[in-house]
């Protein structure tokens, strides 16, 4: 379940590509702004610096230190896994083999972090990745 769920999550940052450093959107209180990811930033290998996945009763942190990677042809490695990934503004979507959607959340970039939450077969993860 780990190695799925850090596949999905490197295939999140990596398959969560995007375009160019595209547009900001406020929060509602005004205070903070996050910036979406484009593709040029997504791209390319990450290693899980800080992060977790969780069922409920079981929560795992073996993921620190794997690298994530998204390829431009929407295809990717999350350690030794392969994945497939897609994305839509933050957005994105991921999964083994040829499936897309086991797997989806959010991503965000900070200060050269990225930041994916999300959940999917039971597993809610929370990850941060820094760019290799």
């Amino acid at each position: 379940m780990k190695t799925k769920i850090l596949s999905i999550l490197f295939v999140l940052f990596g398959s969560m590509s995007v375009s160019l450093l595209s547009s900001c959107s406020s929060s509602d209180d005004g205070n903070n702004s996050e910036t979406i990811i484009t593709d040029a930033q997504l791209f390319g290998t990450w290693k899980v610096i800080d992060g977790y996945e969780t069922n409920g009763e079981k929560t795992v942190t073996s993921s620190i230190g794997e690298l994530v990677k998204f390829n431009s042809d929407g295809t990717g490695e999350i350690g030794i896994a392969s994945i497939k990934w897609s994305r839509s503004g933050n957005t994105f979507k991921y999964g083994y083999g040829s499936n897309t959607d086991t797997f989806s959340g959010t991503f965000s970039l900070s200060n050269g972090v990225l930041t994916m939450k999300g959940s999917g077969n039971g597993w809610n993860f929370e990850y941060k990745l820094q760019k290799q």
